[in-house]
């Protein structure tokens, strides 16, 4: 087997029409990613920020932080096994957007206390993660009312077809790493690979 990993370093983020990159400028049409993510019933409304590195601003509570990555065509599946069925992943060519992140907030409901990470982008607190250093697109999800808190915090996890319906904006990779799998040795222990699932997430 095969994979290669092509990255496109992005500098810049910014709102526009249609979704594309463009040298190392990611534009991102929310209406369009708007439409997607209210596919799902269980959201009433998103909405969508920028924030960049060095500005004065702080996110939170984080639910997420993602690199986003988008499986070419004949490609494995995404997340084989917790997003579909269980499939031999790790072949054909995964597009990284490097130097970007999704950044997904967390809803708090009625009555919850609790706190949760928080994105900082500036000062001294900033200088310690690597996050500060990317621009985030922040999708902020509105659950319908009533919604259990289990489902609220399992809203962002359900959706992978997004980045699926955008992986066209790649263009030829400025960089790209190959890595190969061999056949089997039946001399070796087989090893095996299992995702960690955040079960607080999941009825």
């Amino acid at each position: 087997m095969e994979l290669t990993l092509a990255t496109h370093p992005v500098t810049e983020v910014r709102f526009g029409t249609p979704t594309r990159l463009e040298d190392t400028t990611l534009y991102a049409d929310t209406e369009e990613l708007r439409q997607i993510l209210l596919e799902d019933n269980c959201l009433r409304k998103v909405e969508f920020e920028i924030v960049r590195p060095g500005e004065s601003c702080r996110a939170g509570p984080v639910f997420d932080i993602i690199e986003p990555r988008a499986k070419a065509r004949g490609a494995s599946p995404d997340f084989p096994g917790i997003l579909g069925p269980p499939r031999t992943a790790g072949m054909g060519t995964t597009h990284i957007l490097e130097g970007t992140a999704v950044t997904v907030l967390r809803e708090k409901s009625p009555g919850d206390t609790r706190g949760g990470y928080v994105l900082e982008m500036s000062g001294a607190p900033a200088e310690g993660t690597l996050y500060a250093s990317l621009h985030h697109l922040i999708v902020i999800p509105h659950a319908q009312a009533g919604l259990p808190d289990h489902a609220r915090q399992r809203k962002p996890l359900r959706r992978s077809d997004p980045m699926k319906r955008i992986a066209p904006i790649f263009h030829a990779s400025p960089t790209s790493d190959r890595f190969f799998l061999g056949s089997a040795n039946r001399n070796r222990t087989n090893r095996s690979f299992t995702a960690r699932i955040r079960t607080a997430c999941f009825p």
